[in-house]
C-alpha cells in the first residue's frame, strides 16, 4: 500500500504541474480565441454586406427548391417579404405551370452543379419577369443547397426584339 500511496502522490502531483502549466498559457489561448472571433466576425459581415448590397437578386435555396434566403433586391422586385419567401418554393415563381413542373428538376439539376439558363418569372403583382439564372450548389452545414444570383433580363430582351424587328 504505501507503493499505490506513492503512485497516487506522484499522479497528483503530475496532474498539479499540468494544471499550473495549463492554466499559464490560458491568456495566450483566450487571445487567440478572441482574435479568432473577431475575424469571424468581420468576415461574416464582409459576406453579408455583399449579400444585401448586390443589385441582383440573390438566393439561398434548400434542396426542396424552398427559399432559405433572399436579398434586399429580391425583396424589391418580387414584391414579397423575406417571411413570404420563405413559404415558397422556386416553382412559386414561375411564369407558367409549365415552368412551374420543371422547376423540381431544376432543382435538383442545380444541387449537383453551376447551371446558368433563362426563365420567366411571375412577381407578386402578377407582372412576368425575363431572367437569366446563374446557381452552385454549396454546403450550409451539413444540408446541401443552392445559390442563384437572378438578373432581371428584360432591357436586353426588349433590345433583341427591337433588333428583330429592325432586321425584318
Amino acid at each position: 500500500e504505501p507503493r499505490e500511496t506513492i503512485r497516487d502522490e506522484s499522479e497528483d502531483l503530475m496532474s498539479k504541474k499540468q494544471l499550473r502549466s495549463q492554466e499559464q498559457t490560458l491568456p495566450e489561448t483566450k487571445k487567440e480565441l478572441r482574435k479568432a472571433l473577431e475575424a469571424l466576425l468581420e468576415s461574416e459581415e464582409r459576406y453579408r454586406i455583399l449579400f444585401s448590397t448586390s443589385p441582383n437578386a440573390l438566393f439561398l435555396i434548400g434542396e426542396d427548391g424552398r427559399f432559405l434566403e433572399a436579398n434586399q433586391a429580391a425583396l424589391a422586385w418580387y414584391g414579397y417579404s423575406l417571411q413570404e419567401f420563405k413559404q415558397m418554393t422556386v416553382a412559386d415563381l414561375a411564369a407558367s405551370r409549365e415552368l412551374s413542373l420543371k422547376a423540381p428538376g431544376t432543382v435538383q439539376r442545380a444541387l449537383q452543379q453551376p447551371t446558368h439558363f433563362e426563365w420567366r418569372h411571375r412577381r407578386k403583382d402578377g407582372r412576368e419577369l425575363p431572367v437569366e439564372i446563374d446557381t452552385t450548389p454549396v454546403q450550409v452545414g451539413d444540408k446541401p443547397c443552392t445559390f442563384a444570383i437572378v438578373r432581371d433580363i428584360t432591357e436586353r430582351k426588349q433590345a433583341e426584339a427591337a433588333l428583330r424587328e429592325s432586321e425584318s
